[in-house]
């Protein structure tokens, strides 16, 4: 990984026309849960004076039949017309500025024993996570989506919900304290996001804002989350500034790709229509710097050296921009190129595995190329399957498990690890389709959860030594930058459980992003018991 990351340039962004947007949809969000707790309670109330008159006739020792029967009209009434005073208040709220200064969120520690049991409830962690207004009940598949506020999760999105979450983590055999680590991470990630909605600091920001931005998407967070809605919020706005400028994310690919990738997601989740905009701007810019044989490279030159690294980012964003809906021509392409890229550029048969710069230069980013075509719906692939049999459930399973032995090996070793990590833990995850699939996984679950679960500082956050950038000690030293980065990769690891659906065939999803959503969609309800 490369540290010369590239400083982008900013312009006037029509901020308050943004702001006045989502203020709009937030107004008729409330304003429709005005009117259905109108209604609610008014039902209720019929329903239970029959309830008391039905237990008095028991309580007396009376026969029901000898009485008269008591005639009890049940009438729902239809919406009535809120009173424009009432609008005004509730258009007075949403217009108050929100806090700069994060609200203090009472952190618990975590125990310092490795959790290595299947939950086979989660509902009690569930239940004290913050919710997204799109809670669904299990077994009602029409519940999915509970509003027709464009700022809910779609049915793409269905296992990010309260309950998809639940069921998720139990199919994937995750534990309730895992979920209490993701819960205590993204505290602290609230507590520490920039004023302008921004994290960390430097030319670096954007690539730390998209990292933390889908910390909480894949959390199924969006601006009106009960906890975390006004996070969501500051920082798709600032993503969108930045996004919008003269230069985008910038030329540096790690940036771009990341803070596109986090944008496009945003944009799936929320549907809020200016950021549409944002995200084809900066998708454009990984097309039209792809090389011809389906990789990139640093500053997106069009060389003959390549980066499996770099590339990794770049088919994440261009994936998530495809389903959003991006209009951009060639962006089915470009995927196409890239998968070519990893079934013969940049792989290793002789080896099975990924390098860096070269398919004999190691297979330390072995993860990245797994990832890269699961992603594009080639998981059952000879270069998938042979890396996964070869590297990953060798010799990337081997260092987690001599990271996370104790407190000394996760803070020296963690910070060269965890990047590749990243990408294994997804790999392993979306390789549950055999036998020998779901065994890899439960010993790479027994593994990796205890060893972030274990080593988490009491605060959220993770500390390690840095590598690449990535770790917060360094020189004797401490940099937030590279704590926040660390803290990333460690909870979107946690996450894993409902951030993906497993692989689907990309060829079969229509741009046209209705039929994407509708067709994922029904995976989605199968995944859930839907």
């Amino acid at each position: 990984m490369n540290d010369d990351f590239y400083e982008v340039e900013e312009e006037d962004f029509d901020e308050d026309a943004y702001a006045v947007e989502i203020q709009q949809i937030l107004a008729n969000y409330q304003q429709k849960k005005l009117v259905e707790n109108l209604i609610g309670p008014s039902v209720s109330f019929v329903f239970h004076v029959v309830l008391v008159i039905a237990l008095a006739f028991i309580w007396s020792g009376e026969r029901i039949v000898t009485e008269p029967p008591v005639e009890v009209d049940t009438v729902i009434q239809e919406p009535v017309e809120i009173e424009e005073e009432i609008i005004e208040e509730i258009e007075e709220i949403v217009e108050e500025e929100p806090e700069e200064e994060m609200p203090e969120v009472e952190v618990t520690e975590t125990p310092d024993t490795q959790t290595e049991e299947v939950v086979e409830d989660v509902s009690d962690v569930i239940d004290d996570m913050p919710t997204t207004d799109d809670n669904m009940e299990m077994d009602m598949p029409s519940d999915v989506v509970l509003t027709d506020s464009p700022m809910v999760l779609t049915s793409l999105f269905g296992g990010r919900s309260a309950s998809g979450r639940a069921t998720m983590v139990k199919k994937g055999g995750g534990s309730a304290a895992g979920q209490k680590s993701v819960k205590k991470s993204l505290n602290w990630l609230a507590r520490v996001q920039n004023a302008d909605g921004s994290w960390g600091d430097g030319n670096r920001t954007a690539a730390y804002s998209g990292l933390a931005l889908l910390c909480f998407l894949a959390h199924g967070e969006t601006p009106t989350s009960a906890q975390y809605g006004d996070t969501v919020r500051k920082a798709i706005m600032w993503m969108s500034k930045k996004g919008n400028s003269s230069s985008g994310f910038g030329k540096n690919p790690y940036i771009n790709g990341i803070a596109t990738y986090a944008i496009s997601e945003a944009y799936a989740m929320t549907e809020i229509p200016m950021i549409k905009p944002v995200m084809e701007k900066n998708i454009q810019r990984i097309i039209d710097g792809q090389q011809a044989n389906g990789g990139f490279d640093y500053n997106y030159s069009k060389g003959e050296r390549w980066d499996v690294s770099v590339v990794g980012w770049q088919v994440q964003a261009l994936k998530a921009a495809y389903i959003a809906g991006a209009t951009n021509s060639g962006i089915k392409e470009a995927l196409d190129r890239t998968e070519r890229f990893f079934k013969t550029t940049a792989y290793d048969a002789k080896g099975k595995g990924y390098g860096y710069t070269s398919a004999k230069a190691g297979n330390k980013l072995s993860g990245v190329g797994v990832v890269s075509l699961q992603l594009m719906g080639q998981k059952k692939s000879n270069q998938v399957q042979d890396t996964l049999a070869s590297v990953i459930a060798q010799k990337c399973l081997a260092n987690y498990k001599k990271v996370g032995a104790n407190q000394k090996a996760f803070f020296d070793g963690m910070g060269k690890f965890i990047y590749g990590f990243y990408y294994d833990t997804q790999a392993v995850f979306n390789n549950q389709d055999s036998g020998r699939g779901r065994k890899l996984w439960k010993e790479w679950r027994r593994t990796f959860e205890p060893a972030l679960i274990k080593h988490q500082d009491p605060e959220g956050y993770w500390d390690f030594t840095q590598g690449h950038s990535i770790g917060s000690h360094k020189d004797n030293g401490v940099s937030h930058n590279g704590r926040v980065m660390g803290t990333c990769f460690a909870t979107l690891q946690l996450e894993v459980y409902y951030r993906y659906l497993p692989t689907f065939d990309i060829n079969k999803i229509n741009k046209n992003v209705n039929q994407g959503a509708d067709a994922v969609g029904d995976e989605v309800d199968d995944l859930l018991d839907l």
